[in-house]
């Protein structure tokens, strides 16, 4: 976005990339679309096997 760029005086090209949560979510979950995240579909979370984790020895 060179508009974000030119703010900061910056006149060349540059690149940017990470993995943001949701990413992070859909690999925990094994979702194959980030949109299920956000979806007000009950159908989303019953085709969704969830896997639980311990903690620091508490059971969830």
């Amino acid at each position: 976005r060179p508009e974000m760029l030119a703010v900061l005086g910056i006149d060349y090209n540059v690149a940017a990339w990470g993995m943001g949560i949701e990413r992070l979510a859909m690999a925990l979950y094994g979702l194959r679309d980030i949109r299920e995240l956000y979806s007000h579909d009950i159908r989303c979370l019953q085709r969704t096997s969830y896997r639980w984790y311990i903690y620091a020895g508490a059971q969830v």
